[in-house]
């Protein structure tokens, strides 16, 4: 009978930031070179990493298993890690929902979701309890055999099939007594049990490497005597032999069977190839397109009143023609997002612009964000740049915005917007200092 493949189920990558060491990259190629069908990416309260890995990974023909882990708050108040899996697209919604709810309830900069987030989930993900820094692991570690047994029995009756133990062996203290304490537990309570490796990095060379980088994040230096210890040169990306052999003593065929049948209940996919814009509120009566067109003629009316009817009719045909591209290719929430965030930035006293990029060099930029950016408070500095940079866009109109909105190959239009201290780029995603 052939051997069931071992799945990595708990994989920290580079992208846990205080921890782990390996790159996408190298995951998939670690799994292609132990010819396992599936990995997981699990990352320490983030999914930074999880469209480059999906990528990455499908096109290897390798499937990916959305994951992260994360802190639990338990009924006592004591916390502990949990490694949680997305069984499908929903429970990958509510993952990121819990490590975004997470980051804004920190107590003391220590992340923390509560078992109540986590009871929401049931259904939609897989929780894996047992490594040595959940509260599962404490609790036997302790000796608190009644409380240990009331926490698996609150894991079954929330996420019934959903939820597993993990066992370890990597070096740590108390593994072994944990593995003994836990299986008849988990017999009794019908609860599946796996193994994991808690992989870090590649070889076991990597070690040293790895703990370099613990050390930049704990501020302490590798020759501290008392530097405390959390990982061990066993966490590296293991072999299917590799992970029977080392638990040879617990039925490992089964042990390893299991990691597939999670493997094969995880059935994520994203889609890579299309832009998702949050919704901006519009009144009533519009859609975005009509919004944004009642805005962007209402504003540019008023800025060409003067102008000579021949250069009227040249702006206006313009401007259908830049509402009509920005209708066709779905962007007309996000001229109206960019719009909001200026205005937000003049009323609360931010100074804003100049600004530049294909979208900035539209029209409909300069009849609905022109005044905006003009207007209110900010140092004669900032406007007058601001005034010189705007009063030259209708000459830059066909120039910078007619490759910015195209039907056959549409892309998110760029504003380079320069607020105090701070550079955002609209339509890349991200602000820098």
């Amino acid at each position: 009978m052939t051997q069931p493949s071992f799945i990595h189920l708990r994989v920290s990558s580079e992208f846990s930031i205080s921890r782990g060491l390996l790159r996408i990259n190298e995951i998939i190629e670690n799994s292609q070179k132990f010819n396992m069908p599936a990995v997981a990416l699990t990352d320490l309260n983030n999914m930074f990493g999880m469209v480059k890995f999906f990528k990455k990974a499908e096109a290897a023909g390798i499937k990916p298993i959305a994951g992260t882990i994360l802190n639990l708050k338990s009924h006592s108040g004591e916390s502990g890690e949990i490694l949680c899996l997305a069984k499908n697209n929903v429970g990958l919604k509510s993952l990121m929902g819990i490590i975004s709810k997470s980051q804004l309830q920190q107590e003391n900069g220590y992340i923390s979701i509560t078992f109540e987030d986590l009871s929401n989930c049931a259904g939609n993900i897989l929780v894996i309890a047992g490594g040595p820094s959940s509260n599962i692991f404490n609790l036997a570690k302790h000796k608190k055999n009644q409380d240990l047994k009331t926490e698996l029995m609150s894991f079954k009756e929330i996420f019934k099939d959903d939820f597993c133990i993990e066992l370890q062996r990597v070096g740590r203290n108390f593994e072994e007594e944990f593995i003994q304490c836990i299986l008849p537990l988990a017999s009794e309570l019908l609860i599946p049990v796996i193994v994991s490796n808690d992989a870090m990095f590649s070889q076991k060379e990597d070690f040293d490497i790895h703990e370099t980088k613990v050390c930049i994040n704990t501020g302490k230096t590798l020759n501290d005597s008392n530097r405390e210890k959390f990982f061990t040169p066993e966490q590296f990306f293991k072999s299917t032999k590799d992970m029977s052999t080392l638990f040879s003593d617990c039925d490992p065929d089964t042990l390893i069977a299991n990691t597939l049948a999670i493997a094969k209940k995880c059935n994520v996919t994203l889609t890579t190839d299309q832009y998702f814009l949050p919704e901006y509120p519009v009144p009533q009566e519009h859609d975005f397109n009509s919004f944004l067109s009642e805005l962007s003629e209402t504003k540019l009316n008023e800025i060409i009143e003067s102008y000579p009817k021949d250069k009227t009719e040249i702006y206006q045909k313009r401007l259908d023609y830049e509402l009509t591209q920005i209708h066709a290719t779905g962007f007309s929430s996000y001229f109206l997002i960019v719009a909001d965030f200026i205005q937000w930035s003049k009323d609360n006293d931010v100074p804003v612009g100049p600004g530049r990029g294909s979208g900035a060099g539209s029209l409909v930029a300069y009849g609905k964000l022109s005044e905006r950016l003009k207007l209110g408070k900010g140092s004669w500095v900032t406007n007058v740049l601001i005034s010189f940079f705007y009063l030259s866009l209708p000459a830059l109109v066909y120039v910078i915005f007619e490759p910015s909105i195209s039907t056959v190959f549409p892309s998110v239009p760029s504003y380079f917007l320069f607020f105090l201290g701070l550079t955002l780029i609209a339509g890349l995603g991200f602000v820098t200092p």
